[in-house]
């Protein structure tokens, strides 16, 4: 009843698929808020990430959901990852490692394919780059985007 009185009509539950109905000329509706620089930001995250998964392993997912909210923060743990999901720390890696990854080879993929979106975009310093990462320090990112493709991100940048 409260998801009806929400949404305004029927709701049903455990349906074999997810649907939402309402009339097409709703997509032509102007967005007063609508920022396309902001669009592109998110939509160039948006492939990154995906391109940083290896299959479709809907856990590795959530998990790089975690990772975008913690990282601006630098908070991205183990601990804090697995608290964030209500798991315990164990139940994490033992979850990742079922479906053929580890914690810290997921967070650097996902580090590494941002950063290179971030990188295409100049209107991005390098250092804005290096705390939307998480990072504490601009060397500590330099360090490890010169391990992930072998040069600098400024060298990287000049290249893209």
């Amino acid at each position: 009843e409260v998801y009806e009185a929400f949404f305004g009509c029927p709701v049903r539950f455990s349906a074999p698929y997810v649907s939402v109905r309402f009339p097409a000329d709703y997509l032509s509706i102007p967005l007063p808020t609508a920022n396309p620089a902001l669009r592109q930001i998110l939509d160039r995250q948006s492939m990154a990430l995906s391109n940083a998964l290896p299959g479709n392993d809907p856990f590795a997912f959530q998990v790089q959901q975690v990772f975008l909210r913690l990282l601006p923060d630098a908070r991205v743990s183990l601990k804090e990852v697995a608290s964030e999901m209500a798991l315990s720390v164990r139940t994490l890696q033992r979850r990742l490692t079922a479906g053929g990854q580890t914690f810290q080879g997921l967070l650097d993929r996902t580090r590494q394919e941002l950063a290179q979106s971030y990188l295409r975009d100049r209107s991005l310093s390098l250092f804005e780059i290096t705390m939307l990462l998480g990072f504490a320090e601009q060397s500590s990112f330099n360090r490890a985007f010169r391990q992930w493709v072998g040069t600098s991100p400024g060298e990287w940048r000049e290249g893209a």
